[in-house]
């Protein structure tokens, strides 16, 4: 029973469990205890001050499932891993889900008794020997353990159902297990239990295996002569601050206890439950509360604060700081449960406020932004040449998602960037990263990759840094750096491992586990460790006399660091583990270095025991037989297995398993094989259960003999308990395997037989694979492409005594003097007897012509130019191609030469001579070589003629031409300027009244004739200013400027200077317009009005005399 929340009973091995309880005055009571294997689960307990209601346990029901671990509260469990090897299952499911289970020869039941020596009244430090019987109906041997529990009765009566009984836990004390005939005992300090007069002690028998119901005793009593200790008055005051409160705001609690009393209080332990009516949505703030009040269970809203001793009068104060989370009524209470004293005054030892919890206030609007971080890993230590990872993680902790993100990683100098291995969003240019993460929503993660290979010896650090597009809170987590030593390879060196154990212990025994690591190289192995997983179902204890080995206890894994290791060297280590399991355990220990193994296949190591129940001794035995003494290469083998038990009719040997290593020589075979037998790598193992005493079962394992050797086959035999007579444990069958006869197979010892035409072919035939006893075989001819007047037709039979391998027989062909090709005969073998096989059963005699065919005609054929045009440029030089058709037999010539054409002897260098066709020659080629020049002209030619062909050839196309194209150009016609437009000057002065001349250049150009639009318009001067003017200007060919006027107006107004725009536009001829805009500014020549005189006036009263009444103003 645990605090706020109670946790739930567990599942009871026999009738169901209790029900676990809840707090005494908490809001949450104990759930129901889960099912039994036989029964219904017990009920909850109903002890909960605001939620009485304790949760229903769970009916329970034996499974055939024996791997089924699942588990209910409140509804039908199953229960923990059922030991069906101790039960004998038997019919199916009732309607309520239950399958009955009974030991053999009947029901089991279990009687137990209790005694207390001495029973009378003793001292508190008086040791009472507590000795248990425990019989059962069938007179099986009861395996387990004893509960005693201890029940004072304030009034004397000794049921535990009694009003002030005290369900108290296990006494402590010194526990003797079990001898074999039953008999428990534990001794216990008189005062070490509750202070009382009488004590109700009753014994619980809780069987291992769960074949026994649960059974407890009549109880058995004695008293301590301890008065009662004095009373002491504890008193709580609780204040919560402030009332109210924001939700999600601190609400400091402070909890004083007062020791009203004389006496000091001893072990003054408070506990304050925290909840919230509408649900229990608070938060307890374990670092603002005060160090010495803690939860007994992670999450939970109860604290207990240790004070330790409080003096007389004395009184403290803790500190419980809770966040309360839903708006409604926090409630707060604090109480002392089962002081050390008796209390006189217990009113006063529980305290409950209630503060009001408001909306918490919105909060203010913030600019979005994303705390993005950074993460680089890669590895310590690398060789020179290795490729090797940078493993980036980022993250985004929000409160907003960031677009954009990218990481980028400048890497540093001792390594290059490798494509292959690097995450294809990152690209690399020139040595600066860049990966593009996207979008971050707030909690993403986002991992990449970059892979690289280390060139240079040294020490390599390399940071990557984050950046989105809002603003980041903490800057300090955008980058992160990973530093990896590059290191020159050490040579490599050949580690192996052994390990070895015991073949068998029994049950939470120490099992030593031995490992040897040898270095087998010629150098010395650097940061040599060996690893070991523990295997399920075990526990570490100690590394023995080892240094060299550390636990980890979380990852259940051991590591032994043996440092250098020598050339040749071996150290050793022991590891010592406890195995919890009833079951064989296999253990594989690896070994490693810093560097690379040339030999892998020797760094692991596995040792298997076998783990055995001590108190479930069974007597096994093993007898195998292979029913043959002789076998055969290729034949079946079938061994019987024959496993018994040498205990009483009553009892049963459980978890029964033949164990067979099958030797070299054979191989498992499925087929024949009994079903409860298994093969993994060449060992069979045999599941036979369960087995009764005086009965035994057989299994067949069928193996094929695959070479000739001694089969020496041993079987094991192993259980759940210890064998007290391991002797027949084994059991070993013989069997001499021998080579059956091999007569081998026949076959032709080549697939052709070549013979001259008349000649006669003698064909042999061999024996291989095997030569014993006599063979023979039939052969025989038919025709291939020959017919049978080639060649005269053989059959017959080939006999071959014992270890002759060839023999031959003839094929005679017949001459003639037709020219004809090569012709064949076919050869076949069959019927072998004597065993034999047919190997190459086919081949063929080839008959070789040896009639002549009549010379065929010599044609030397006709040479001439394989085109009659050669295009070559200017400078060039031509090859000229002449092909010889109609037959290339023999060796042939042709002249050449050149000659003028339309170039002349300056525009080539002349060419002749004499080309030779060698026999079966059908091209030649020639060149002719073209003079470069200046001139612009025609393309010209040169002639080509072919003459005096010799070697019996004839001429073919014997004129051609090389064509000279010329390459100079012509002299480029100078390009057309018509030039710019545009005003000389950007501004013109004229005296108001008077006529501006305005010139137009042309500028960069004057070829051809141009025009040009000019207007004018208001500046600041307007209509009344100035006589508008527009037309068109044309220039002639070489003319360079142009003139217009624009008439301003004489007026007499005082004014400032105004001005007239002027723009040209619509330029013709190729003319472009060059500064198209200008001012004309009209110069005012109006003098400004003089300034009037000054006036400044006369002063004076405006009355002679001014009446008044007395006293006014």
């Amino acid at each position: 029973a645990g605090r706020s929340p109670g946790n739930a009973g567990s599942a009871g091995r026999g009738f169901g469990g209790t029900g676990g309880s809840g707090p005494i005055a908490l809001a949450q009571s104990g759930a129901g205890g889960g099912g039994g294997y036989f029964g219904g689960g017990g009920s909850g307990a109903v002890v909960g001050a605001f939620d009485p209601s304790g949760g229903g346990g769970g009916s329970g029901y034996i499974t055939p499932r024996a791997t089924d671990t699942s588990s209910k509260t409140g509804g039908q469990v199953d229960a923990y891993p059922l030991p069906t090897d101790r039960l004998d299952i038997q019919g199916e499911k009732d309607g309520r889900g239950l399958i009955t289970a009974t030991w053999p020869g009947g029901p089991v039941s279990a009687n137990v008794t209790v005694t207390a020596s001495p029973s009378g009244p003793v001292d508190p430090d008086t040791i009472v020997t507590l000795t248990t019987k425990v019989t059962t109906s069938t007179g099986v041997t009861p395996v387990g353990n004893i509960r005693f529990v201890d029940y004072t009765k304030a009034n004397g009566s000794t049921s535990p159902n009694a009003p002030g009984a005290c369900p108290c836990s296990n006494i402590t004390g010194d526990f003797i297990d079990s001898t074999q005939d039953g008999t428990y005992v534990k001794r216990v300090r008189a005062g070490s239990l509750p202070y009382g007069t009488d004590h109700a002690i009753v014994a619980i028998f809780d069987d291992r295996y769960s074949e026994i119901p649960q059974t407890r005793s009549a109880p058995a009593t004695y008293s301590v002569n301890v008065p009662p200790p004095p009373g002491v008055d504890l008193g709580l005051t609780l204040t919560g601050a402030p009332n109210p409160v924001k939700s999600g705001s601190d609400l400091t609690y402070t909890l004083d206890v007062s020791n009203y009393s004389t006496t000091a209080a001893t072990s003054v332990k408070p506990d304050v439950f925290v909840r919230n009516v509408f649900g229990n949505d608070v938060v307890l703030d374990l670092a603002k509360t005060s160090s010495f009040c803690r939860t007994t269970i992670d999450g939970a809203t109860a604290v207990t604060c240790d004070f330790g001793d409080l003096a007389a009068g004395a009184t403290e104060s803790a500190t419980i700081v809770a966040r309360p989370l839903k708006v409604g009524d926090q409630v707060a209470s604090a109480s002392l449960f089962r002081p050390a004293q008796t209390d006189p005054n217990p009113d006063n030892d529980f305290i409950e406020i209630s503060t009001v919890v408001e909306a918490a206030d919105p909060p203010p609007p913030t600019d979005p932004s994303a705390d993005l971080s950074v993460s680089v890993q890669a590895p310590a230590r690398v060789d020179d040449g290795d490729g090797f990872l940078y493993k980036i993680g980022s993250y985004n902790a929000g409160p907003d998602t960031a677009s954009d993100v990218t990481i980028t990683d400048v890497l540093p100098d001792g390594v290059t960037f490798d494509p292959d291995t690097t995450s294809p969003e990152c690209t690399n240019d020139a040595g600066t990263v860049t990966c593009d993460a996207g979008d971050y929503e707030p909690g993403r993660i986002k991992n990449v990759t970059i892979g690289v290979t280390a060139d240079q010896v040294g020490t390599v650090s390399n940071t990557a840094t984050i950046q989105g597009d809002l603003d980041d809170p903490s800057s300090a987590n955008n980058s992160s750096t990973a530093t990896t030593v590059v290191r020159t390879p050490p040579p490599p060196t050949d580690l192996s491992i052994v390990k070895t154990a015991p073949s068998r212990v029994v049950y939470r025994a120490d099992l030593v586990y031995k490992i040897a690591v040898t270095n087998n190289g010629t150098d010395a192995a650097a940061e040599v460790e060996a690893t070991d997983v523990l295997p399920d179902g075990t526990r570490f204890k100690s590394a023995g006399t080892s240094s060299a080995c550390q636990p980890d206890f979380l990852q259940r894994v051991v590591t032994c660091d043996f440092g250098t290791v020598a050339a040749g060297a071996t150290e050793t280590a022991e590891i010592v583990v406890v195995s919890d399991v009833v079951r064989r355990v296999s253990n594989t220990a690896t070994v490693a270095g810093d560097t690379a193994d040339p030999d892998p296949t020797n760094n692991s190591s596995t040792a298997s025991t076998l783990v055995q129940d001590p108190n479930s001794p069974a007597d096994l035995s093993i007898r195998k037989s292979a029913g043959v003494l002789q076998a055969e290469v290729g034949d079946d083998i079938t061994y019987e297995l024959e496993v018994g038990y040498a205990g009483p009719a009553n009892t049963a040997a459980f978890r029964v398993t033949a164990i067979d290593e099958l030797p070299d020589g054979v191989t498992f075979k499925r087929e024949g094989t009994s079903d409860a037998c298994t093969e993994v790598s060449g060992t069979v193992t045999c599941d036979l259960d369960q087995i009764f005493g005086g009965t035994s079962k057989t299994v067949e394992i069928v193996v094929t003999a695959t070479r000739a050797s001694t089969v020496s086959n041993t079987a094991t035999v192993e259980g759940l308990g210890v064998d007290p007579d391991p002797t027949n444990d084994a059991a070993t069958a013989v069997v001499q395997v021998t080579a059956p006869p091999e007569p081998g197979a026949l076959g032709f010892a080549t697939s052709d037989v070549e013979v001259d035409e008349g000649g006669t072919a003698t064909v042999t035939v061999e024996r291989t694979g095997g030569t014993d006893g006599s063979v023979s075989v039939d052969y025989a001819t038919g025709n291939g492409t020959a017919g049978s007047s080639d060649y005269t037709s053989a059959t017959g039979t080939l006999a071959f005594a014992d270890g002759e391998t060839t023999k031959t027989f003839t094929v005679a062909t017949t001459q003639d003097t037709a020219v004809e090709s090569d012709e064949t005969v076919d050869l076949t073998l069959s019927d072998p007897t004597g065993g034999a096989s047919l190997g190459g059963d086919d081949a063929t005699v080839t008959i070789i012509d040896d009639d002549e065919e009549p010379e065929p005609p010599v044609e030397p054929g006709t040479v001439g130019f394989s085109v009659t045009n050669t295009d070559v440029d200017e400078g060039g030089t031509a090859t000229v191609t002449v092909e010889r058709t109609g037959g290339s037999d023999g060796n042939v010539t042709v002249g050449y030469a050149t000659s003028n054409g339309t170039a002349g002897s300056g525009d080539y260098t002349s060419a002749s001579g004499t080309l030779t066709f060698a026999d079966g020659d059908t091209t030649k080629t020639f060149t002719v070589a073209t003079t470069q020049d200046t001139s612009v002209e025609s393309d010209e030619t040169v002639d080509l003629e072919l003459s005096n062909p010799g070697g019996g050839a004839t001429l073919g196309d014997a004129d051609a031409t090389v064509t000279i194209i010329d390459d100079d150009d012509e002299e480029p016609e100078p390009p057309v300027e018509p030039g710019t437009v545009g005003f000389a000057v950007t501004n013109t002065d004229v005296d108001e009244g008077g006529t501006a001349t305005v010139t137009v250049e042309r500028t960069g150009g004057t070829d051809g004739d141009v025009t040009v639009d000019y207007a004018t318009s208001n500046g600041t001067a307007d209509s009344d200013d100035y006589t508008s003017a527009s037309d068109t200007l044309a220039f002639a060919d070489g003319e360079t400027s142009k003139t217009f006027d624009v008439d301003t107006t004489q007026d007499t107004r005082v004014e400032a200077d105004e001005t007239v725009d002027l723009t040209l536009s619509n330029p013709t001829g190729g003319a472009t317009i060059g500064d198209g805009d200008a001012t004309l500014t009209i110069t005012d020549d109006d003098e400004e009005e003089p300034e009037p005189p000054a006036e400044p006036g006369t002063l004076g009263f405006s009355a002679q005399d001014y009446p008044v009444q007395e006293g006014e103003a």
